[in-house]
């Protein structure tokens, strides 16, 4: 024997006797209960999460994807299997859902307002039958990296208006978002200059995808090839909000500053909530001015980005940027100054030399990897019998061993480029 498939109570009393071979009372009775023979709603055999898993980004609106295994048929008449999500997790208007046992199709529909997905069958759903329910780009994470309050599962039955359990799940079931959600417009500007080697203050903007909670801890990272200290220490760099119209106003202050070998680590408090619980989602809430940086010391490009990271004040994540975030403008090179250029010749056809004088706007201090490249006009200079150059710096003895670059042409080999490696310490 086996109990009724709902909750529902089927009779108010249950009558036992004894009596003979042919069916004669002896004795009879009459077990009675004003409520009936109350039931308790049974548990699902299973349910599978079969998305969101693996990496579950915060704040991200994506599939939900559930195969329930149940425990009692659910009846096509008045019966149904209601998900309902915490608070934590919000059904939405967009999106689409969909209900299927085997290769049957039933009927999926979501409510926004009540945050919930709801099945209901054109066919009874037979007990030990797998149901699979697909919420297609309609349900969005939770907006923190933490684990979310328990989704509930029920199915049910309704007769003459009342509703009846028949299998539920309220315990199992939860999502913990393990990914940062996306900063959407970051940006960083070189304020002052975009000439290597020049003090420049930075201006950096994100807005957050999701709400970040009032004592939140913003990471900055500061991208080592693409600026570098203009002050004696990190601890001296200075920070100051943006106002409206991106001037420097309030200054911050960091709770800590650390540096590795790719990037100078700042870490502040959030600045945004103004003592309220939150700052608003698809807001510009980041709006920093960075002042004590210089530009790096050539044009050479950068491998590493700049990182921003928001975090909950218990280290939840919440948003970040972790990749292909570089300042704007481009670094330039510095101009070459004083430029002279003279020749022994002017003659059509004859030997010539051609001297070359300039001053740097830059230090050249490396000790190799540093080389002098002159492009001549074309059509100006052609290969002669022996081709060479020499480089004098003020700071060092000549130089030779002198690379020269050709093509053909009509009148013979043309020179298209000399290049001369270069080692000094001095600006000219």
């Amino acid at each position: 024997m086996y109990n009724p498939g709902s909750t529902k109570a089927i009779s108010t009393s249950f009558e036992a006797n004894t009596q003979t071979t042919e069916g004669y009372l002896i004795d009879s009775g009459t077990a009675v209960t004003t409520s009936g023979f109350s039931l308790i709603v049974n548990s699902f055999t299973s349910i599978n999460v079969n998305s969101p898993s693996g990496t579950i980004v915060v704040g991200e609106i994506t599939e939900y994807k559930f195969t329930i295994i149940l425990k009692n048929l659910i009846p096509s008449s008045g019966g149904q299997l209601l998900i309902t999500f915490p608070s934590e997790i919000a059904v939405q208007s967009s999106g689409s859902c969909t209900a299927s046992i085997s290769s049957t199709s039933h009927t999926c529909t979501k409510d926004n307002g009540a945050n919930t997905v709801t099945a209901t069958f054109t066919s009874d759903a037979a007990a030990g039958s797998s149901l699979v329910i697909t919420i297609t780009n309609g349900v969005k994470n939770p907006t923190i990296g933490d684990q979310s309050s328990f989704i509930n599962f029920a199915s049910s039955v309704t007769d003459s208006g009342t509703s009846y359990g028949i299998d539920e799940d309220t315990t199992s079931i939860t999502v913990t978002p393990n990914t940062y959600g996306t900063l959407t417009s970051t940006s960083v500007i070189r304020v002052d200059s975009s000439l290597i080697n020049e003090a420049t203050n930075l201006n950096i903007k994100a807005t957050s995808k999701n709400p970040i909670l009032s004592g939140s801890i913003i990471t900055f990272g500061f991208a080592l090839d693409q600026v570098i200290l203009d002050v004696n220490d990190a601890s001296l760099l200075t920070f100051f909000q943006l106002d409206s119209s991106d001037n420097a106003s309030t200054e911050l202050f960091a709770t800590s500053t650390t540096s590795n070998s790719t990037h100078i680590v700042v870490k502040f408090t959030e600045w945004c909530s103004s003592g309220g619980s939150s700052c608003a989602a698809g807001t510009e809430n980041i709006k920093l001015r960075v002042v004590g940086f210089k530009n790096p010391t050539d044009t050479l490009p950068s491998s590493e980005s700049f990182l921003i990271f928001i975090d909950s004040s218990g280290g939840l994540k919440i948003d970040s940027k972790e990749s292909s975030l570089s300042a704007t403008p481009t670094i330039q090179a510095g101009p070459l100054t004083s430029v002279t250029l003279s020749r022994d010749t002017n003659v059509v056809g004859e030997t010539t030399t051609y001297t070359i004088a300039f001053t740097t706007s830059n230090s050249l201090t490396q000790t190799s990897g540093i080389f002098l490249s002159v492009s001549p006009p074309s059509g100006l200079l052609y290969e002669g019998s022996s081709v060479s150059c020499t480089y004098e710096s003020t700071a060092v003895s000549p130089a030779s061993n002198c690379l020269v670059t050709y093509q053909a042409s009509s009148y013979g080999n043309e020179v298209t480029n000399f290049k001369i490696p270069m080692s000094c310490s001095s600006t000219s």
